[in-house]
Formats: structure tokens, sequence, C-alpha cells
């Protein structure tokens, strides 16, 4: 009786699934990659680093600044992972402190809006650019495009699979979990 109780509690567990996303520091030259995200309350940042770079939070208006209390891996000496959970959807802004990458353009953002702060706002501002009231910046339209571009992160196991497939082995316990319920 117990065990049909148990697994009737685990049926009844909602099947909400928090994505992980792998977002590499340093790996390819001075960037995030991918350099945004969507990501959802719940979700986890998992910065993965080479040597020399950081991930610290900072934000819109001065994103080569820390912020009061964010985020802040610290200089990675040596290669490394350092996680940030998602709170709320409200954007994260970070920046990597090593001397002089910030300014050259090596910055990350979840849920930077579409419009106004934009992350191409928010790296032209960390490169020195003029940036106008609409989030744009002085750099050309198709540079600006370009870095738009909306990305998508591997997935919680280093593969090209989704954030939400990585967790697909969850839905496959609840079935499991359920059709066990139903046998009892």
């Amino acid at each position: 009786m117990h065990a049909k109780t148990l697994l009737a509690a685990f049926a009844a567990l909602p099947l909400a699934h928090a994505a992980v996303w792998n977002i590499t520091v340093g790996q390819s030259g001075l960037s995030f990659s991918p350099n945004q995200v969507t990501a959802a309350a719940g979700d986890t940042l998992h910065f993965i680093f080479s040597p020399g770079h950081s991930a610290t939070q900072s934000t819109f208006a001065a994103p080569c600044s820390p912020m009061s209390g964010g985020a802040d891996s610290g200089i990675m000496t040596s290669a490394g992972t350092f996680d940030v959970p998602v709170t709320s959807t409200d954007p994260i802004w970070m920046y990597c402190k090593q001397v002089g990458h910030c300014q050259a353009g090596m910055v990350f953002a979840a849920n930077a809006p579409s419009s106004g702060q934009t992350f191409a706002a928010f790296q032209a501002a960390a490169e020195g650019k003029a940036v106008s009231n609409t989030g744009s910046s002085s750099t050309s339209a198709a540079a600006a495009a370009a870095s738009t571009t909306k990305s998508t992160s591997t997935g919680a196991y280093g593969n090209s699979a989704s954030a939400l497939e990585s967790k697909g082995w969850m839905v496959g316990v609840a079935a499991f979990v359920g059709a066990a319920a139903a046998m009892i």
C-alpha cells in the first residue's frame, strides 16, 4: 500500500523542466558563447571557462563595472565552471573583468529585451560606442544585426541538444512511475 501511495505522489509531481545553459567563456577569443540566451526562472547559467576570464554581473548602465551584490566568478586561473541561478526573467548582464576584455566587447546577457536596453546596446556601451535612446549604436546596421542574432545553448551534458531535451529523462521517469502506479 505504501508503494502505491509513493508512486501516486511521484506521478502527481509537475513536469517542470529547469534548463541548464552552457556558456563557454574565452574558448573562442574574447567572447561568451552563446553571448545571449532567453532563460526562465529556475534555469541555471553554467559558465565554462578557459583560464584568464571571469563572469561578473554588472548593470546595463555600467556594463564594465561589478554590480553591488552581483554574481562574480573571479578571474579563473585554470579551467573551471561557475553557476548563476536564474530567479526571474529580468535581464542579467555579465562581463569579463580581465583588464580590457569588457571594453573589447566580451559581454553576455540573459533575457535582454528586443528593444530599448538590448544586447547590442549593452555591448556597444561596453565598447564605449555611442548608443541612441532606441538602443542602437553608431555601428553599421549589418554589425548590429549580427550581434543580436539569437543563439541556442548546448545541452546540459555538452551535446547539441536543447536544454529541455537534455532533461528529457524526467519525462521518461514520470511515465515509468505512472505506469507502475497503474499496475499496483
